[in-house]
């Protein structure tokens, strides 16, 4: 197991390090210059130029990126063109909220999820398994800010009872920073719980015809002992599985809901460092993803080993 863990740790560094550079010098094909969007229109050929010197961007591609990838082993994800602050600050302060919103809508999806997935397996063919694969497709298929401006318009301006944009931290008050999270938890964990109920359907529908549930009936055991002891437990490696591949999905939609309930997190960061061709920013937040994206795929393949006793890591 300690030799798995270290190949797997010295894996998903180079797998970061690979997405890095990609990440790197995909940015630098983008157009735009950092110092004429600085000045506007207020700056002369010369005065670009003596910007660009200062901000180092005149240096050769490949020297401004083995600067910045000695700052980035440092943990220092250097200092953002045009806010003149370091990236770092900037990051930890709106990371907080881009977790709050991923883990709150992956909350919701595994709460409504799983159980929806369980009963329309049970009730195979019924009224509600159609009923719940018919909301889970709805919800496969609606685009995040689309379901977001109407729940926006729904509970925000026409029933009044949630917040519409903004961010309360849980210093402030607990009940009003769930209640700005409400919105954009569901909007991104829609899809999300769709998606599990789909996969846990399938997986109970597998567990329930096999041969050991039909002798735990026969030995006389409670059906809520039968599904939740042995059908549910052998059915969440394949949950466990969508759920690990969708999080880097929910953690890239987190921008997107960001953009459209104005939460100040890691996501709109990056649209305005996007816009603002703020390239350090830019940098540091896909880095940031990226990273986060692999640690959830290494995290996964731990969690199949308290699921299935058979699964072993060499």
């Amino acid at each position: 197991m300690v030799a798995y863990v270290m190949r797997r740790c010295v894996v998903s560094m180079v797998i970061v390090f690979a997405i890095t550079t990609v990440i790197y010098f995909l940015l630098q094909l983008v157009p735009g210059d950092p110092a004429q969007v600085l000045l506007q229109s207020a700056g002369d050929p010369e005065t670009i130029a003596a910007l660009r010197h200062e901000l180092g961007l005149d240096r050769p591609v490949y020297v401004q990126y083995f600067s910045w990838l000695s700052g980035l082993l440092r943990g220092d994800f250097g200092t953002s063109l045009l806010k003149g602050k370091s990236v770092t600050s900037l990051i930890v302060k709106c990371l907080p909220i881009t977790l709050s919103v991923a883990v709150f809508a992956e909350l919701f999806a595994l709460y409504f999820g799983i159980p929806a997935g369980c009963i329309a397996a049970i009730k195979s063919r019924s009224f509600l398994d159609h009923a719940f694969m018919g909301i889970a497709i709805l919800g496969v298929s609606m685009p995040t800010f689309w379901l977001g401006l109407n729940l926006m318009f729904l509970f925000g301006v026409k029933l009044q009872v949630l917040p519409i944009a903004g961010y309360v931290a849980p210093s402030e008050s607990i009940a009003e920073w769930l209640r700005h999270l409400i919105l954009p938890g569901l909007s991104l964990g829609l899809m999300h719980s769709a998606l599990i109920a789909r996969m846990t359907r399938c997986s109970v529908l597998e567990q329930v015809r096999q041969d050991y549930t039909r002798t735990a009936r026969a030995k006389g055991l409670p059906e809520s002992r039968v599904l939740g002891k042995h059908v549910l437990r052998n059915s969440l490696a394949p949950v466990v599985t969508i759920v690990g591949m969708t999080l880097p999905r929910l953690l890239v939609g987190t921008v997107i809901v960001e953009t459209v309930f104005a939460l100040p997190g890691t996501g709109r960061l990056l649209i305005k460092s996007i816009m603002q061709r703020d390239y350090m920013i830019m940098q540091a937040a896909i880095v940031l993803l990226a990273s986060l994206s692999v640690l959830s795929a290494f995290i996964v393949d731990f969690i199949y080993t308290t699921l299935d006793p058979r699964i072993r890591y060499y």
